[in-house]
């Protein structure tokens, strides 16, 4: 007959590091994948700030004054950042991560007209999606922007 050997207290810890392991890791990819979306969502709104003010630049160079060919207002426009309308194509270009088709725009003139020293308004929004829903919730983040501006020409 063998002897017997007895247990050592560390033999009935097998598993417990891979448990551990995979409790840390999964926590900390979470943690990681909120961390990004969160950076997402600032850079994005970051660039629907300055796409809103870049839109209302554009448009306070064209008010009452300007050609007729490139006049704006004092209609109010709606549309979408995909469009072909002078402020979509000017803030096309700044919009990061972002598919134009999904960023609204809003032009319009508080005052009632365009001319000089008349006010316009540019609102820019994007609904984003969250990548971790569990953390976030599933409901998308509305990301807006506003900027508003005196007519100059």
């Amino acid at each position: 007959m063998r002897p017997v050997r007895p247990r050592s207290p560390h033999s009935r810890r097998h598993g417990v590091a891979a448990v551990e392991a995979a409790v840390v890791l999964t926590t900390f990819l979470v943690v990681l994948f909120a961390l990004f979306d969160v950076a997402v969502a600032s850079a994005r709104s970051n660039a629907l700030s300055e796409s809103a003010c870049r839109a209302a630049r554009t448009a306070i160079v064209r008010g009452k004054k300007s050609p007729a060919a490139t006049r704006l207002g004092p209609t109010a426009w709606s549309g979408t950042a995909a469009g072909s309308h002078v402020i979509s194509q000017a803030i096309r270009p700044l919009l990061i991560t972002m598919p134009p088709g999904q960023v609204q725009v809003r032009l319009t003139w508080p005052d009632g007209g365009n001319a000089i020293g008349q006010r316009v308004r540019v609102e820019v929004s994007y609904r984003q999606q969250n990548s971790v829903p569990f953390v976030f919730g599933s409901a998308p983040w509305p990301l807006h922007a506003s900027s508003t501006m005196r007519i100059v020409h």
